[in-house]
C-alpha cells in the first residue's frame, strides 16, 4: 500500500518526506490571479483564511492567519517523488491551462491530480489527457451515487474517507467494487496506524497520512 503523506504544504513537511522515504507526498493548491499558491486554506494575499492555515492549526475555528513561508509551487513541480494534487478553491480553465503545462513541462506522468469536486476533476481530465485524475470522496453515499453512473474513463481511482467507512473497517466492499472497475482505491482522515493495516487487508492502495512514520 503506498505511503501518501498528507498536506505536504511547507518545508518542514517536504522533510519529513524525504526522511520517511514515503511514496508520494499529497499538496494542497489554489488557483489566483497571479498564479498557483501552495496553500490548505484560501490564500488572501500575505494571509490565509480557515480552520488549517496553509498545513494545519490547532483550532478548528475559521481565522485570518499570516501565509508565512510558503513552498513555491515551482518546489513542488521539481520534487523527485510522485505527487497527489488536491485541487481547492475555484479553478478557471486558464489556470486549469497552466497546471497541465506544468506537468507536461516537466513530464510529471505518475502525478495524480484530484479534488473533491467531480465536475473539475472531470473537466481536468478533457484538458491533460497524460494523467489521470482522483475524485475524492467525504461520505459513503457518495460513491453509491457515483457507482450508479459510468464512471469516466480518465479516473484512475477514488480517495475516500475512512472515517466515514468505520474507520476503514467497512470499506471492504466499495474497495472490491473500484477494483472491479480497475480503479485505484485510495482513503484519507485516517486516525491511526491501526486502521492503515485495516485498510491494507481490505485492499486499499494508497494511504494518505498525516505522521510518515507510521508503518504497516
Amino acid at each position: 500500500m503506498e505511503k501518501i503523506l498528507h498536506r505536504t504544504n511547507s518545508l518542514q513537511q517536504l522533510q519529513q518526506a524525504k526522511i520517511f522515504r514515503v511514496h508520494r507526498i499529497e499538496t494542497d493548491l489554489h488557483a489566483t490571479r497571479k498564479g498557483i499558491i501552495v496553500s490548505h486554506d484560501t490564500p488572501l494575499g500575505p494571509f490565509v483564511i480557515g480552520k488549517h492555515g496553509v498545513v494545519r492549526s490547532r483550532t478548528n475555528i475559521p481565522l485570518l492567519r499570516r501565509k508565512g513561508k510558503t513552498v513555491p509551487f515551482q518546489s513542488i513541480m521539481a520534487q523527485p517523488r510522485p505527487l497527489f494534487l488536491d485541487l481547492k478553491g475555484t479553478w478557471d480553465t486558464n489556470n486549469l491551462e497552466l497546471l497541465s503545462r506544468y506537468l507536461h513541462a516537466r513530464e510529471r506522468t505518475d502525478d495524480i491530480v484530484a479534488s473533491l469536486t467531480l465536475d473539475l476533476v472531470d473537466f481536468f481530465a478533457e484538458i491533460y489527457q497524460p494523467n489521470g485524475v482522483m475524485y475524492t470522496l467525504k461520505r459513503r453515499e457518495q460513491f453509491a451515487r457515483l457507482h450508479k453512473k459510468r464512471i469516466p474513463d480518465s479516473f484512475r481511482g477514488i480517495a475516500i474517507n475512512a472515517m466515514a467507512y468505520n474507520q476503514g473497517r467497512d470499506a471492504k466492499t466499495v474497495i472490491r467494487q473500484m477494483h472491479n472497475q480497475h480503479l485505484l482505491a485510495y482513503a484519507w482522515n485516517i486516525p491511526d496506524e491501526e486502521t492503515c493495516r485495516i485498510l491494507r487487508d481490505q485492499g486499499c492502495d494508497g494511504a494518505i497520512i498525516d505522521d510518515p512514520s507510521w508503518s504497516w
